[in-house]
């Protein structure tokens, strides 16, 4: 996806008129499926790291950078379709949450 049209949809979501709001949030391939890029929306957090079972569930391996107002976003190399990820939200209070991703396409199977 290019910046621009990354662009777009973030000032249509801010709006809460982007009714394609999948297309960039939640986790997605690159172009070259060598990665995967992930966003998600947390406006009052602290921090927010992905954690899965690409980065044996370390809290500190993946940090996301905020690159606009409550959106959060990262890039992690090596990642293969269907690996188990969640993102790990730090608040206000320093208090960490695990959060499954409201835009993934795919969810942990019950055993």
């Amino acid at each position: 996806m290019t910046k621009d049209a990354l662009d777009r949809h973030l000032h249509l979501f801010h709006e809460g008129n982007d009714i394609r709001a999948y297309e960039v949030m939640g986790a997605h391939f690159n172009e070259d499926k060598s990665g995967v890029y992930f966003r998600v929306w947390a406006p009052e957090a602290q921090a927010v790291h992905v954690i899965g079972d690409f980065n044996n569930w370390d809290n500190t391996a993946a940090p996301m950078i905020k690159i606009t107002v409550g959106v959060w976003e990262c890039f992690i190399e090596g990642i293969k379709q269907y690996d188990n990820y969640k993102y790990l939200v730090t608040d206000k209070n320093g208090c960490d949450h695990t959060k499954s991703d409201p835009y993934a396409f795919h969810a942990e199977t019950r055993s």
